[in-house]
């Protein structure tokens, strides 16, 4: 049994633990039970507040009539209207953090044992700085594939080359074209880039071309077959080599990145959503949004005119 001493002495303690006094400190300690803030009855930001402030004001210079019955509609109006932004906002948020589980690109990345150049390319196409199709390199995969049809050992003039892998010596024509350097030179300094980096997006490998270029050897006049004539054979089997020995390299690059794109798309709702906090989220919405309903039809019988 507690003593009257302790007992008075416990009385006295409650007394001293009333909570913040101040205006700031109750406004804190209002929202200690916030969770997600999601179903508040109060604006929870001054974002809000201010949007509120807004939209009422939007609504009062539309609507301009006296009635005290209108002004309380569209305050209700503006209300829920934001209600129902942070509602959405907490929702989208919730599959958010659904699908995006800590390190699940590093785990996808080393799932399909990606290259450091693989990962950054991966980066890129998932954050959307650029899009899937940008980085495929159609003109690469027809010449590798051009190639994989032809021995190039058996190669033995300009002729052959110009008839029998016409996707490569078209490649290498426009190439130099556009470096403004003779096709000798365009495989030359082709040959000494890494040849990871050459199929890097564009951005990087005419960076690291226009680098090295000097525009040495180029005729504006030359045609495509004149241009290939002027290159030793020499030259052009080392080039057919160059891009052959791509075919492997290359399409074990589009498989991983295309599957890098499709699997980080699969929901992970199953593992990570709390369903029963979404059943409550959506359950609010929709009560909101009848509400809203509500008020914008009592809003328009209240600005019927009289008749």
């Amino acid at each position: 049994m507690t003593s009257k001493p302790q007992l008075t002495a416990n009385r006295t303690n409650a007394r001293k633990s009333t909570g913040p006094k101040s205006k700031a400190g109750k406004s804190i300690a209002s929202t200690n039970a916030v969770k997600h803030g999601g179903t508040a009855k109060r604006f929870i930001s001054s974002v809000e507040s201010q949007a509120y402030r807004a939209f009422l004001a939007a609504l009062q210079k539309a609507y301009t009539n006296q009635n005290p019955l209108v002004a309380m509609q569209l305050e209700r109006i503006a209300k829920i209207k934001i209600q129902l932004e942070r509602i959405q906002s907490t929702i989208d948020a919730t599959f958010r953090m659904a699908q995006e589980e800590e390190g699940l690109d590093t785990k996808l990345m080393d799932l399909l044992n990606m290259d450091k150049i693989l990962r950054s390319q991966a980066k890129s196409i998932s954050s959307g700085e650029i899009e899937l199709s940008e980085w495929v390199n159609l003109d690469r995969i027809k010449i590798v594939a051009e190639l994989s049809s032809v021995d190039i050992a058996e190669l033995k003039t300009h002729h052959d080359f110009l008839t029998k892998t016409p996707q490569l010596c078209q490649y290498l024509f426009n190439r130099s074209c556009e470096y403004q350097i003779s096709i000798l030179n365009f495989i030359d300094l082709h040959a000494e880039i890494d040849l990871k980096k050459s199929t890097q997006l564009k951005g990087g490998f005419d960076e690291l071309m226009r680098g090295l270029a000097q525009g040495i050897g180029f005729d504006s006049n030359d045609n495509l077959d004149n241009a290939i004539q002027k290159v030793n054979l020499e030259a052009l089997s080392k080039a057919a080599n160059l891009y052959a020995l791509e075919i492997n390299r290359l399409s074990d690059a589009h498989y991983k990145i295309i599957a890098f794109t499709r699997l980080r798309q699969i929901p992970h709702l199953p593992i990570a959503l709390n369903l029963e906090t979404l059943d409550k989220l959506y359950r609010y919405q929709s009560a909101l949004q009848r509400q809203l309903s509500s008020c914008i039809g009592e809003l328009l019988i209240l600005n019927k005119p009289s008749s």
